[in-house]
Formats: structure tokens, C-alpha cells, sequence
């Protein structure tokens, strides 16, 4: 798990570098990146869709459905998350994008499984308000260079985790119902991919003919925070609580923001320092008694 929380803490500055490698800050090109990012993860999961075909028949088919659902909920965080990084910092993006154990909380309790707590209801409101802080305040003039539209940034950081928080439940249900973690990561990352190639070449961005530095920086983005980090936090779910998971995640905004003062210079603003305190204060609320 602590494998897993490092390496997706490189996620924000390698989207940002192959960004600046191309020179395009826009949506549709933020899209572009992460299809290509779940492609070469997927194929470089290769001997994985060997594994699966040996074991097709002896998994039960339920399993699929859970992988395939977590893929397509895969597709909608990275299709939100790395957009809003062309909108918004990658500090504010990354604290926002990793209050999973608040929606993982309400999910579950949508689900049947257990209503929340006084003190889990309380963690939360001090946690949305935090959101509400960080999404509204964001964008002051430190960071206008790198912000220029903070509330649509930071509203689909937001959406990118409430997607991720189910695509976390599904991927524990998917491994408890039979699939090996690189049998699922294999479904789940050739799912999102395939969900996600057609939106940019709909928007007129093409996936090939790119500058050579932004293929590289793809390779590291499936490599690092794809290949080991989202493996490895899937992995853990295998034998830990999703809210769980969800509450060590919350150390990746620490590991992303200070990359991205060192490598971006992007000094975070003080409603971003506010905001991300109060939601680090709800979760951990809301967690206690985990």
C-alpha cells in the first residue's frame, strides 16, 4: 500500500510534463494523455490476458462484470481527473481528487452496508466544507498562471473521485469473486482504455503524431502511478477495508504538491492550505473508528 500511495504521487507533475511537452493545456488533449496512459498500462500487462484465458471457465463470471464496471468507472475518473489538471494546480487537483474515504462512507451506506456514525457524519460535513473551501478559493493571484479556471478544475477533480471511490469497491468485489490482481488490473485498465481512445480523436486531438517526449512521459505515467501504483493499491484492497485504503491515499496530495513545488514551482495558495487541512481533519474524523 505504501508502494502504491508513492508512486501515484508522480501522477500529477508526469501529466503536467507531458503537457508542457506538447504544449497544450486543454481538455481534449488531457483525455488523449489518459487513454494513452491506460493503453500502454494494459499492454504492458500482457502475460495477464495470457493468465486469463487459462483461467476462463474456473472464475465466476461475476467477476468479469465487477472488473469491466471498475474499468468504465476507471475511464471517468482519468477522463475528469487529468482534465482538471489542465484547469486547475496539480495541489489543489490531488487533494480533492483523494477524499475517497468520504464517498467510499456514503457508498457503502447506500449499499446496506452499515450507516454512518455521528462522528462519521460529522468528519464528513468538515470535509465537504473543506472541498468547498479549496474548490471555491483556489485560483488566487499565486496561481493564476497555472489556474486559469479553478472551479471547473477543481468540480472535476471532485467527480474523479467519487468515480474512483466505486472503481475501488468493484475491484475488491471483482478479486473476492475469484480474479487474480493481475487478471482484474488487466480488465480494468483495457476497459478504461477502450472506453476513453475514441473521445479525443472525437475532439480532434490525434493519439499519434505527438512530439517523442510525450510518448515517454505516457511510458512513465503507465509504468509508475498506473502499473505499480494502481496495482498495488488494488492489491491491498484484496486485504484491507476499501475506507481503509482510501485513508492512506490521502497521503498522495503530500507527496504530489511537494513534487510540484520542486519540479513545477507551483506554491500552493493559502485557501488550498486551508481546504486541504479541513478535509484531511474530516476524513480522519470520519475514519476513528476504523
Amino acid at each position: 500500500m505504501a508502494v502504491g500511495v508513492l508512486a501515484v504521487s508522480t501522477a500529477g507533475v508526469l501529466t503536467r510534463f507531458a503537457m508542457g511537452a506538447a504544449d497544450r493545456f486543454d481538455g481534449p488533449f488531457a483525455v488523449a494523455l489518459a487513454a494513452g496512459r491506460l493503453l500502454f498500462a494494459a499492454l504492458l500487462l500482457g502475460p495477464a490476458w495470457v493468465e486469463l484465458g487459462r483461467s476462463r471457465g474456473r472464475t465466476h463470471p461475476l467477476a468479469y462484470g465487477f472488473a469491466i464496471a471498475a474499468g468504465l468507472l476507471l475511464a471517468l475518473h482519468f477522463g475528469c481527473w487529468m482534465t482538471s489538471l489542465a484547469y486547475t494546480t496539480v495541489a489543489a487537483s490531488t487533494v480533492l481528487v483523494t477524499t475517497n474515504p468520504i464517498w467510499i462512507a456514503l457508498i457503502q451506506w447506500l449499499l446496506g452496508q452499515g450507516r454512518p456514525s455521528v462522528k462519521t457524519g460529522l468528519g464528513i460535513a468538515v470535509a465537504l466544507a473543506g472541498s468547498a473551501i479549496l474548490a471555491l478559493g483556489s485560483g488566487d493571484a499565486t496561481e493564476s498562471a497555472i489556474a486559469s479556471q479553478p472551479l471547473l478544475g477543481n468540480s472535476l477533480a471532485l467527480v474523479g473521485a467519487i468515480a474512483a471511490s466505486g472503481y475501488l469497491i468493484l475491484g475488491q468485489r471483482a478479486q473476492g469473486a475469484g480474479l487474480s490482481i493481475q487478471g482484474y488490473a488487466a480488465i480494468a485498465y483495457g476497459t478504461a482504455a477502450i472506453a476513453l481512445i475514441p473521445l479525443p480523436i472525437l475532439g480532434g486531438v490525434p493519439l499519434t503524431g505527438q512530439p517523442p517526449a510525450v510518448y515517454g512521459w505516457l511510458v512513465a505515467m503507465a509504468v509508475v502511478p498506473q502499473v505499480i501504483g494502481h496495482t498495488s493499491l488494488n492489491w491491498s484492497m484484496r486485504w484491507l477495508a476499501p475506507d481503509l485504503v482510501a485513508l492512506a491515499i490521502l497521503f498522495e496530495p503530500v507527496g504530489a504538491s511537494l513534487l510540484a513545488w520542486l519540479w513545477l514551482k507551483e506554491v500552493p495558495s493559502a485557501a488550498t492550505g486551508i481546504g486541504a487541512i479541513a478535509i484531511g481533519t474530516g476524513v480522519l474524523l470520519a475514519t476513528r473508528d476504523r
